[in-house]
C-alpha cells in the first residue's frame, strides 16, 4: 500500500517488493524455529504476531497517524477495475492468482528444496544425517510461506482498498489454522479444500438460521456463538 500509494511504484513492482519484504520478515521471525518445536514454536509465532501488531498500531509513519491506509483501486498498465463489475473482475483476478500460487507450490515440492522441506518435516535428525542443512531449510520454509502471505495481503489491500491492523487479528490466524487442519497438514490440495470448507461453513449456517428464523428466533440471536462452536467442533473432529 505504501509503495504503490506514496512511492508511486507500479502495482506489479510494489506487490513483488511486498512479497520479498514479507518473506524477509518471516525469515527473521523464523529464526526461533531453529531451536523450538511443537507447542513452543506455535507460541513463538503467536508472540511474533503480537509484536508486529504492537508496532503497526503505534508507528504513526506507517499510517500517517490515521490508523489505516487507503489504497487506490487496482490499476494494471492502464486497465482499472470497474465499480459496476467489481466483484466479478476481482473473482477472476484472485482465481488466476490462486491457480498460479498452487502450481508454484506443487512445483516447489518437486525441487531439491521442496524435498528437503518434507525430509525436515518428517524427521529433522534423519534429514540432517543425510546432508540437509536444517538452519537454511527451516529459515527458507518460513520465508517462502511468508512470501505467499505477502502476496495474499497485497491482493487483499487492493481488493478492500483499505489496510488496517484490524484485519489481521488473532481470530484471523485461528481461522487460517483451522483451514489447514481441516484440509490436512502437508497437503497443498488440502489447504484449498480447507479454505473452501471454512469459508462456506459460516454462509451455510447463516442460510440455515434464516430458514428457521420464524420457528427458532433464539437460534438467530445466538448465531455468532453457534458459529464459534461449530468451528471448534470442526477442528476437533478433523484432528481426531
Amino acid at each position: 500500500a505504501i509503495l504503490s500509494g506514496r512511492a508511486g511504484l507500479p502495482v506489479p513492482v510494489s506487490v513483488l517488493l511486498a512479497v520479498l519484504l514479507t518473506a524477509a520478515v518471516g525469515a527473521f521471525f523464523g529464526l526461533p524455529a531453529l531451536r523450538l518445536k511443537g507447542l513452543y514454536l506455535a507460541i513463538a509465532t503467536l508472540a511474533s504476531q503480537e509484536i508486529i501488531m504492537f508496532i503497526v498500531r503505534r508507528w504513526e509513519w506507517l499510517t500517517e497517524g490515521a490508523g489505516y491506509i487507503e489504497v487506490a483501486r487496482l490499476n494494471l498498465f492502464g486497465w482499472q477495475v470497474e465499480r459496476k463489475t467489481f466483484e466479478v473482475q476481482w473473482y477472476w483476478i484472485l482465481l488466476g492468482m490462486t491457480v498460479v500460487a498452487v502450481l508454484a507450490a506443487r512445483n516447489l515440492f518437486r525441487t531439491a528444496l521442496g524435498r528437503s522441506f518434507m525430509a525436515v518435516r518428517d524427521r529433522d535428525i534423519a534429514a540432517q544425517v543425510i546432508g540437509v542443512n536444517l538452519t537454511a531449510t527451516k529459515t527458507t520454509a518460513f520465508a517462502v510461506s511468508s512470501g505467499f502471505v505477502g502476496l495474499a495481503g497485497a491482493l487483499q489491500a487492493h481488493y478492500t482498498e483499505t489496510v488496517t491492523w484490524e484485519r489481521f487479528t488473532l481470530d484471523v490466524s485461528v481461522l487460517y489454522l483451522a483451514m489447514i487442519i481441516v484440509g490436512g497438514l502437508g497437503s497443498i490440495a488440502g489447504s484449498v479444500y480447507g479454505a473452501i470448507f471454512m469459508m462456506l461453513l459460516p454462509a451455510l449456517l447463516t442460510e440455515v438460521s434464516e430458514s428457521v428464523q420464524a420457528r427458532a428466533p433464539l437460534l438467530v440471536e445466538q448465531l455468532p456463538a453457534i458459529k464459534n462452536a461449530v468451528f471448534g467442533l470442526a477442528i476437533i473432529t478433523f484432528l481426531i
